[in-house]
């Protein structure tokens, strides 16, 4: 970390956590700077030997290309000019978190903030990783109840068409910030918030957090929704638009009227133990067991839903198609080299 930033913040949690909310909280704080995620981390994350092949960097330059091109490609851009030169001379050695400092100081001095945060999705993947090569990171652990996750999923169709794999998707990603707050090594390092308190008492929740990343709250953090850069980004996709107004307190066990008695019990039942351990209280009496069956029929309708919403004629699912197929090919490597 260069000396002249203070600890970097690093946003864990699963999709439709709350994650957008808390990272508007978080952003609107006079020295803290947040790109919108890009996806790069996601994208690029397993792929790392493929550009550092026998551990040489012969293709960092192409990294750095892929990586500059998924911050121009989302739906919700960076709005600074990422130059891929520029990134590369900053560069203290050659690895993709070396990369992901250097374009997150990039975007903070653009910003003149001390202190970037990122809400890259798939942070969580890679905390140990990620806490080597920034040993002055602080994480975040926001989780959500699962079953309104599920719940947001499923209704704006979006990554996961059937509960099951909703649940799978939720409890695996609970899992791995779970083993971390329990490895010594980086549990200091992890604070866990829990969305449901974030929207009951939003400033006590954001007066310990800013403690915790060592930063005095700000009131105006509260009122992100006046904020310029957090109301362009409420524009651009049906799934920010809540960021457009204060926190809704009361958004929170919407399951037991989305998802059903069945859905929910398919729900608990694949995510148990995880639901559990993060004291969400389990409305099923007994845990199900599922049958080669039963899953094969849930994939096959997860695959009729995805297969007819991937035809939604709307300008973003427009959109998140083209973005989709830029990624795909730099993950395959179709892109030249």
């Amino acid at each position: 970390m260069s000396d002249k930033f203070l600890s970097p913040i690093m946003i864990l949690g699963s999709e439709r956590s709350g994650t957008n909310l808390l990272r508007a909280l978080l952003s609107t704080h006079s020295k803290i700077a947040s790109p919108p995620p890009a996806g790069f981390i996601d994208a690029l994350g397993e792929l790392q030997a493929r550009y550092f092949p026998n551990g040489e960097p012969h293709y960092l330059s192409d990294l750095i290309d892929d990586v500059v091109v998924l911050t121009t490609t989302h739906h919700n851009p960076w709005n600074i000019d990422l130059n891929a030169e520029v990134v590369k001379e900053k560069l203290n050695n050659a690895s993709l978190w070396e990369i992901f400092r250097v374009v997150n100081e990039i975007y903070a001095e653009e910003y003149r903030r001390p202190c970037w945060c990122s809400k890259e999705p798939g942070l969580f993947k890679y905390i140990s990783e990620i806490s080597e090569h920034l040993p002055n990171a602080k994480f975040v652990y926001l989780v959500r109840d699962g079953r309104d996750v599920a719940a947001s999923m499923l209704r704006g169709h979006l990554h996961e068409f059937h509960v099951y794999f909703a649940a799978q998707n939720w409890a695996w990603a609970q899992r791995q910030c779970l083993r971390a707050l329990a490895d010594p090594a980086v549990s200091e390092k992890i604070y866990l918030l829990k969305y449901e308190n974030l929207i009951d008492r939003p400033e006590d929740a954001m007066r310990d957090l800013m403690r915790f990343v060592g930063l005095e709250f700000e009131e105006t953090q509260l009122q992100y929704y006046r904020n310029e850069n957090i109301l362009e980004h409420s524009k651009k996709s049906r799934f920010w638009k809540n960021l457009a107004y204060p926190i809704n307190g009361k958004n929170k066990g919407e399951y037991k009227d989305n998802l059903g008695v069945k859905n929910i019990e398919i729900f608990e039942s694949v995510a148990w133990d995880e639901m559990e351990m993060l004291e969400y209280p389990i409305d099923s009496l007994n845990k199900k067991s599922f049958t080669d069956f039963e899953i094969r029929m849930y994939r096959t309708i997860a695959l009729l839903r995805k297969k007819f919403w991937s035809m939604d004629p709307r300008a973003e699912a427009f959109r998140n198609r083209a973005r989709v197929k830029v990624t795909h090919e730099i993950m395959r490597g179709d892109r030249s080299r």
